[in-house]
């Protein structure tokens, strides 16, 4: 929760140009309440669509993140990432939208959830939520609740991904008006058998952020926003076998018009899935994947990007795409092994219709993150970048 001390701006000067000064340096412009600019809510809000990630050459998963966050200052988007023994630097680039609609407001969150279990057994996981609202909803507001991404690390010995799906359940507003409470639910599987691996079991935790949009019905408007899918194999032949995003890892979402079709609606996340399962052991792939019940991870894209608007019909291109190896990788690692397999992926969404909207700003950004490896602990700021939302 933001605190802002508006004692400190008014010591001096007149008290309104104080208020106002306060709240222009945090997002908000009049008419805005007393309790709103004290409390959590933001009058412009920072939406996650997702995210492309590229390690140099294949890892097990020590820390994988994406998100949207608000902090003190503003928003934050963020991108976490930890390999395993070898050192390596992931390349990526974040997909989010900046709106400032008058009549909306934004409120965020953060949960964590411990995944503690067995290798290669989906670990099941559930937490109820409930988010104290910064005032209570009027009887003619809509509210809406939104991933606004992840965050997952090991606390042990990383392992390798085979499965993880999160979903955001249906928001209800209590009684009393006050509070918005929702479930956060999914399942990991993950496993490591190959001689990096010294642990058994799986200890990871997961950070979920959340975002609940809130606004006058004739401000905001919230439909469904569809689902992507895509499923798709690979082997581990000569360069003409390996797979490229641009050929395997894309899908079109397509959601009918809300209220008219133009630039001010948004896809956001409800639900997000990725199962990646290694092929048989039939001869293919290096000998020291032989006991292996998983794949190391390459490149890992999940996002929604350029909606477009034709006919009254919402069109975006969905990137949903897991890689494995890349053709001449061993050359930074004589460890980067390859192995065949299959790749399914999820995503349900929801369309958010900002009317009036003073700004709407699909926006993304691409940056590097190095890591040093040698099995580091991956909860430090070392595996985190974050960039201020308008600093771009």
């Amino acid at each position: 929760m933001t605190h802002v001390s508006v004692r400190r701006d008014l010591s001096a000067g007149d008290p309104a140009d104080g208020i106002r000064s306060v709240a222009e340096r945090h997002g908000a412009t009049e008419p805005y309440s007393l309790r709103a600019l004290l409390g959590g809510s933001r009058v412009t809000g920072a939406i996650w669509r997702g995210f492309d990630h590229r390690w140099e050459y294949n890892h097990r998963l020590n820390r994988f993140g994406s998100y949207v966050r608000q902090r003190a200052a503003g928003w934050a988007v963020g991108h976490a990432a930890a390999s395993g023994t070898g050192s390596d630097t992931a390349q990526f680039e974040e997909f989010y939208t900046v709106v400032h609609t008058p009549g909306v407001r934004f409120e965020a969150g953060t949960v964590t959830v411990p995944i503690d279990g067995s290798e290669a057994s989906r670990i099941p996981f559930e937490m109820d939520v409930h988010h104290r609202l910064d005032g209570p909803v009027d009887g003619d507001e809509t509210v809406e609740v939104v991933l606004n991404g992840f965050d997952v690390s090991a606390q042990a010995d990383a392992d390798k991904l085979i499965h993880f799906d999160l979903t955001l359940g249906d928001l209800d507003v209590s009684d009393d008006r006050e509070t918005a409470s929702f479930t956060v639910d999914g399942s990991f599987k993950a496993a490591c058998e190959t001689p990096e691996c010294s642990e058994e079991g799986v200890d990871y935790e997961l950070d979920v952020h959340y975002l609940l949009v809130r606004g006058a019905d004739d401000a905001l408007t919230v439909a469904d926003g569809g689902r992507a899918e895509n499923a798709y194999e690979w082997g581990v032949g000569g360069e003409d076998e390996e797979i490229h995003a641009e050929n395997y890892g894309q899908d079109s979402v397509i959601v009918d018009a809300v209220r008219g079709a133009d630039p001010d609606n948004t896809l956001a996340f409800d639900s997000i899935s990725i199962d990646v399962q290694q092929h048989e052991r039939d001869g293919v792939g290096h000998p020291a994947l032989a006991n292996a019940e998983a794949v190391h991870l390459l490149a890992w894209n999940t996002a929604v990007e350029s909606p477009s608007w034709a006919e009254g019909q919402l069109t975006a291109d969905a990137h949903l795409f897991f890689k494995n190896w890349e053709y001449g990788m061993s050359s930074n690692n004589v460890f980067a092994l390859r192995d065949a397999g299959r790749a399914e992926f999820d995503v349900s969404l929801t369309l958010l219709r900002f009317d009036g909207a003073e700004t709407h700003d699909a926006r993304s950004r691409d940056d590097t993150l190095d890591w040093e490896g040698g099995n580091a602990d991956p909860n430090t700021d070392d595996a985190v970048v974050e960039t201020g939302v308008g600093s771009e």
